[in-house]
């Protein structure tokens, strides 16, 4: 393992802890980067209080743990201003991923979240629009995977239909009904049950894995979620749902890493003969501390991943780049949301993307063409270590 990724991971440990990290940090400049593209800012400052780091390094941590804590106020007020428009509108609802997630973090800053997403039932998403409207909450875009919204306070808001997105056949049995796998909190305030929830992060976890990447704090979600719970979820229950999607040898590789990242015990969760080579361990952990929170590391080339993961479902590269650049029409929609009132003109649409990303986005778009001529060993290594996890 990177020796820097090693430190970073050390003192994540102390951050989750409370306690202080007082080892010499050999190359400041890269730990810096791989805690801000793996989103564990909001842990390690803390922690580093008594450690001998320069002033620089510092200021920087420094600056970005109040941001993550300005963010996190911001966002649980949003929930709680959610939750009671909901409520009094007799709608239910589910709060999923980092809202959830942040409550099993020793400090709900500790967990950063982009949007805040939210579950209802598919047939009150008009109503929901409705109210939304009503309360300033302003409708930013539409597809058929969530319609996104704006608060006052400018935090964006996903509301979900469904949690299940055809990425892969395998979930939809168990990912298609999650309202028959709840529990009431509160008024029209629902949760998932924690076994199914588990299944579901890692349903999002290989979802991300399969277009981008994921970050090492992803990894962490999936632990501190499993051990947090651990005395409430039937083992056997769980097993089943990881079966029922093929997930085990992802779900238990996940267990494993989290075991030597963090310092976990997950014993419970991993069966007895199970193993990951430290050949696998390390290239792993290579691929996600660079590819960072949803594949946005500098260093990291996303296309890579998707070819990689394209190879394993034996996908015809050229077919993934054409859906790259002209994506299918439930994506169109989500761009041009009057397509669905005439669909015979997904054409136009995908003649109105090409010009967009010729004239607009120049710049960006032959990045993206440069990025596509990684070399076939690379992506044949990649789709050999998803293989190995699981995926």
């Amino acid at each position: 393992m990177n020796e820097i990724t090693r430190q970073v991971l050390d003192v994540v440990i102390a951050g989750l802890k409370d306690q202080s990290y007082t080892g010499i940090i050999c190359d400041q400049h890269a730990f810096y980067v791989q805690t801000v593209e793996n989103g564990f800012s909001g842990i390690v400052y803390k922690a580093l209080n008594s450690a001998p780091i320069s002033d620089q390094l510092k200021k920087h941590l420094e600056r970005d743990f109040f941001g993550y804590v300005t963010r996190d106020a911001k966002q649980l007020d949003s929930i709680e201003t959610l939750d009671h428009i909901l409520n009094e509108s007799k709608i239910n609802h589910i709060f999923l991923k980092g809202s959830r997630l942040k409550a099993i973090y020793p400090e709900s800053f500790m967990r950063a979240m982009g949007d805040i997403d939210v579950l209802i039932p598919s047939e009150n998403m008009n109503d929901v629009h409705h109210l939304f409207k009503k309360n300033q909450i302003l409708l930013k875009s539409r597809s058929t995977a969530h319609d996104v919204f704006e608060l006052p306070n400018h935090i964006i808001v996903e509301v979900h239909p469904s949690l299940y997105k055809d990425f892969n056949p395998k979930y939809e049995s168990l990912m298609k009904s999650p309202w028959s796998h709840v529990n009431l909190v509160h008024e029209s305030r629902y949760e998932l049950k924690h076994e199914y929830e588990l299944v579901y992060l890692l349903y999002h976890l290989a979802k991300h894995l399969d277009a981008s990447g994921i970050g090492l704090r992803s990894v962490l979600d999936i632990g501190l979620y499993a051990k947090h719970y651990e005395s409430s979820m039937n083992i056997k229950t769980l097993h089943e749902y990881v079966n029922q999607v093929d997930m085990k040898q992802f779900f238990q590789s996940m267990m494993v890493l989290c075991q030597v990242y963090f310092d976990l015990d997950l014993n419970r969760f991993i069966d007895q003969d199970f193993r990951l080579e430290d050949e696998v361990i390390d290239g792993i952990t290579e691929y996600l501390r660079t590819s960072g929170i949803h594949g946005t590391g500098k260093k990291h080339n996303a296309f890579t991943t998707r070819f990689a993961s394209s190879k394993n479902k034996k996908k015809n590269r050229i077919g993934v780049i054409l859906g790259i650049f002209f994506p299918d029409f439930e994506s169109m929609c989500g761009i041009y949301p009057w397509l669905k009132k005439a669909p015979l003109l997904l054409p136009v649409t995908w003649l109105l993307r090409v010009i967009r990303l010729i004239f607009v986005k120049f710049k960006s778009s032959v990045r993206k063409v440069k990025s596509m001529t990684m070399k076939e060993d690379e992506i044949d290594q990649l789709s050999e270590l998803f293989t190995k996890i699981g995926l």
